[in-house]
């Protein structure tokens, strides 16, 4: 048997229809009439006038991580989804992915003091139009080797003549008490 339609009354642009609650309540609370409730999803019942709320401008992402092969693959894909997230371009979001593995990579393998890891941190600031990505690890007594210093035979020495070439800017600064932050940053107005 089919069940009967409830009467729908409009008081001051909410939808109301018949209700069982106090009448003073549901007067104080929803603006219905006595005996009414809001209709069950009715967005106009439930609307909320709030402050208007400025967009956002800067948004921040920071993990610490261990200071391991894991270590650095976890932050090359956190850097990755956390990019995707904020629908960052995809030609951002790659020279990003190699410039934290660069980074992390070195972290792992020249910064590793014993049950210490390091700090990844992601900035986007649409204002400006620029990513800064941050690796904080506990060696900054470890300065760091200039790129190209490497000699053509070696096999390593080459990761940040790679994060100077993907960057716009990069570089790096101490991170008390004894650590270093290494940063590079990339230029994009789309974001």
């Amino acid at each position: 048997m089919a069940r009967p339609r409830a009467q729908l009354t409009q008081r001051d642009g909410k939808i109301c229809v018949p209700s069982t609650e106090s009448v003073r309540t549901r007067t104080l609370r929803t603006g219905c009439a006595a005996g009414e409730r809001p209709r069950t999803g009715s967005i106009v019942a439930f609307m909320h006038f709030s402050t208007p709320q400025l967009p956002v401008t800067v948004r921040m992402f920071t993990r610490r991580l261990s200071a391991t092969r894991r270590g650095a693959h976890d932050a090359r894909q956190l850097t990755v989804t956390t990019l995707r997230g904020w629908d960052v371009s995809s030609s951002v979001t790659d020279r990003a992915e190699h410039i934290v593995a660069e980074l992390a990579a070195n972290a792992a393998v020249h910064a590793l003091v014993r049950g210490r890891g390091f700090r990844l941190g992601l900035r986007l600031d649409t204002t400006t139009g620029t990513l800064r990505l941050e690796l904080t690890d506990a060696r900054g007594d470890r300065a760091l080797v200039p790129p190209g210093t490497a000699s053509a035979d070696s096999e390593s020495g080459r990761g940040l003549l790679l994060v100077g070439a993907l960057a716009d800017r990069w570089g790096s600064e101490p991170y008390p008490p004894s650590g270093k932050t290494v940063w590079a940053e990339i230029d994009s107005d789309r974001f």
